[in-house]
């Protein structure tokens, strides 16, 4: 509805034009999926086949590749459809497309499921289902990511410290880096929080920019290390704000300090890190004068493992730097 409504204020400057007719509204079947964005795989099958990370890649480090060539055929007549689908008006016609995609999408995932009917009927039933317990983000966005390699900015608020079933946090475990544990180097997490950066950072394409509200944790804790070192070899930049709940919420329904991540995916090594001092919200000032007037300071040099300063003045710099020089 927020879309529909944003797409009817963008034609309304044309409506004080005596022959103004607003445009039919587009179908946006395609371009909202609900679901668990952070599996792509089916009982144990993996459904996108991955590629290893361009950068600096140690073992098991890799990020979702494109489909594959055997696809490509099947990929291009997807695109067609929902593009048909997106203008289409007449109610019959827009159920032949969404069918005809929901035969491309089965036809490609049960082929990867191989010869397993069984495993292909429950997968069709869980694909009927309103919300997805698998999101194939290169399958449902292939334009994106066809012609695109990725998605140029990723926004989002995503879920922190969900409840992960024991098989879900298996998948996890086995395909984030955010969760690895190397003794002696790092620490990894499986809050939910730390695997929505990872993954908005394997969406996106060269380039491409994420900017994500999260708990303030993702600049203090060991466990953040893991993800602080996929990040540091490959976002030549990474910008963290962070704000305090007192004495007022930064935001309506946030009862804790958060912290906005935001970088760009260059699969460079990192140069800069820019933080702010910790921003609080009084009675007298909103949120949008606190955004506008963030002050960031360059704070590398003075990173621990696993932590990012919280300082974005010229004093808490040199303060910062002379206790780091004893």
């Amino acid at each position: 509805m927020r879309l529909w409504l944003s797409i009817v204020i963008e034609d309304s400057p044309n409506a004080n034009t005596k022959n103004f007719k607003p445009n039919p509204l587009p179908n946006l079947d395609c371009n909202i999926i609900c679901g668990n964005s952070l599996i792509d795989e089916f009982e144990g099958v993996q459904l996108i086949k991955r590629s290893k990370l361009l950068n600096n890649a140690d073992d098991g480090e890799y990020q979702t590749s494109l489909l594959q060539n055997e696809v490509d055929t099947r990929i291009a007549d997807l695109i067609r459809v929902q593009k048909n689908l997106f203008h289409e008006t007449n109610h019959a016609r827009k159920e032949e497309f969404r069918k005809y995609i929901r035969d491309i999408y089965d036809s490609i995932v049960v082929e990867q499921l191989g010869k397993n009917s069984a495993l292909a009927k429950k997968y069709k039933l869980a694909a009927s289902k309103k919300s997805l317990p698998f999101i194939l983000w290169q399958l449902y966005f292939p334009t994106v990511f066809k012609d695109n390699g990725g998605f140029d900015i990723i926004v989002g608020n995503p879920p922190y410290g969900a409840k992960i079933s024991p098989e879900d946090k298996k998948i996890y475990k086995k395909n984030f880096l955010c969760t690895k544990t190397i003794s002696g180097k790092q620490k990894g997490s499986t809050d939910t929080f730390a695997l929505f950066i990872e993954k908005s950072f394997n969406l996106c394409n060269k380039g491409g920019v994420v900017n994500l509200i999260v708990p303030m944790s993702v600049t203090s804790s060991d466990s953040m290390t893991a993800l602080h070192n996929l990040l540091e070899k490959n976002c030549e930049v990474i910008k963290i704000s962070s704000y305090s709940e007192r004495p007022k919420q930064i935001f309506a329904a946030t009862c804790f300090p958060v912290s906005i991540i935001s970088f760009a995916k260059t699969l460079t090594p990192n140069e800069k890190i820019f933080t702010t001092k910790l921003m609080r919200r009084t009675e007298n000032n909103n949120l949008r004068t606190i955004i506008k007037n963030l002050s960031f300071v360059e704070s590398k040099n003075l990173k621990l493992p696993g932590r990012y300063p919280r300082i974005g003045t010229k004093i808490q710099l040199e303060i910062m730097k002379k206790i780091f020089s004893f």
